[in-house]
């Protein structure tokens, strides 16, 4: 297999000064102290599940579970294997600076499909899309939120394979890490400022480049809550001044068995019991209309952000909370850190 052809590299934009960048948060912090505080905790939550639905779930671990479980194991390695032949042959700046195109990109699209399988094998038989999603010259960036669990991965098997920004852990994951390389993620340190910076650089010359990008799909608020209030939106995604699509996840199940947030009991694996045990589960995607920034807005990328949310909290029927992923992990982290000391007095 031939290697895609590689033209000199692209200069790219100048990094974003991190003396503007204090200035900008110091400014935005003024603004939010005048702001009344969330009238909702974002960050908590609990699963209280009836007799019956416990019946119903055991039923589903011993009849549906295995089942799906093979199946879904045997579609991650379908998935991972079509990844691999879509990269084969490329180098690190291949993937990273030029699209994938031709036979690369039809399987980039095969393994896209293949997610879909995953995601409903884990009980997800419907996904209702509203609205239209536009082209990447309409909108180089999809907005999504609110973000509330790992499962809102999803949206990217739904919207055309976007590239996404992801952690750079999430690179070595056993089978998944390669399909997320495979539509050319962004792999960031989210507590790395130069990472950070890197990867906006990185998003100015995607949205800028004549080449055949596809959108940048992207979670703002940075870390997962419970869908009752918008976080903080991070403006990584808003410093190339191009129009966004926002996004809008719902999950209408009576039992809510996939939020994954910081202060609840259960963690990830009984959320995947819980959730690939049901009969049925519904995810819903809305595509908004497209939001074109003012000048104003092109010259500040966290008044954009902010004005985004607020369209997208309107749209939810829920408030925005100010709280960024920095200040959930510093306060819920002390919280995880004291209930360990307890358990080991």
């Amino acid at each position: 297999m031939m290697a895609q052809t590689v033209s000199d590299p692209i200069p790219a934009p100048p990094l974003v000064p991190d003396d503007d960048e204090e200035k900008e948060e110091a400014d935005e912090d003024e603004e939010e102290e005048e702001e009344e505080e969330c009238p909702v905790d974002p960050f908590s939550h609990k699963l209280a599940l009836t007799q019956w639905d416990w019946i119903k779930v055991w039923i589903g671990t011993v009849v549906l579970l295995p089942i799906r479980a093979v199946l879904l194991l045997t579609a991650c390695v379908l998935s991972w294997s079509v990844s691999s032949m879509a990269l084969y042959g490329l180098s690190e700046y291949e993937k990273s600076f030029r699209p994938l195109m031709g036979w690369r990109k039809v399987l980039r699209d095969v393994s896209g499909f293949l997610g879909r399988v995953t995601f409903h094998l884990c009980s997800f038989h419907e996904v209702k899309t509203k609205g239209r999603r536009v082209s990447p010259a309409e909108a180089p960036v999809l907005v999504v939120a609110p973000h509330t669990t790992f499962f809102d991965g999803f949206t990217v098997f739904w919207s055309g394979m976007p590239y996404i920004v992801s952690r750079t852990e999430n690179r070595n994951i056993p089978l998944l890490g390669k399909c997320i390389e495979c539509v050319q993620a962004l792999f960031v340190s989210r507590e790395d400022p130069l990472s950070r910076q890197k990867t906006v650089q990185e998003i100015i010359r995607r949205s800028a480049s004549s080449d055949e990008w596809s959108q940048l799909l992207i979670f703002p608020e940075g870390s997962t809550s419970n869908g009752q209030a918008l976080m903080s939106f991070k403006p990584g995604a808003f410093y190339p001044g191009k129009p966004v699509q926002p996004v809008l996840i719902r999950y209408p199940n009576r039992l809510d068995t996939v939020t994954w947030t910081w202060n609840q009991t259960h963690g990830a694996l009984k959320i995947m019991w819980l959730t690939m045990s049901q009969l049925f589960s519904q995810a819903e995607l809305e595509f908004l209309p497209v939001y074109t920034p003012t000048d104003e807005e092109k010259a500040d990328p966290k008044l954009f952000a902010r004005n985004v949310r607020q369209v997208m909290a309107e749209a939810l029927g829920v408030p925005t909370s100010n709280m960024t992923f920095e200040e959930v992990k510093a306060l819920y982290g002390k919280k995880s850190r004291r209930k360990s000391r307890i358990k080991k007095d």
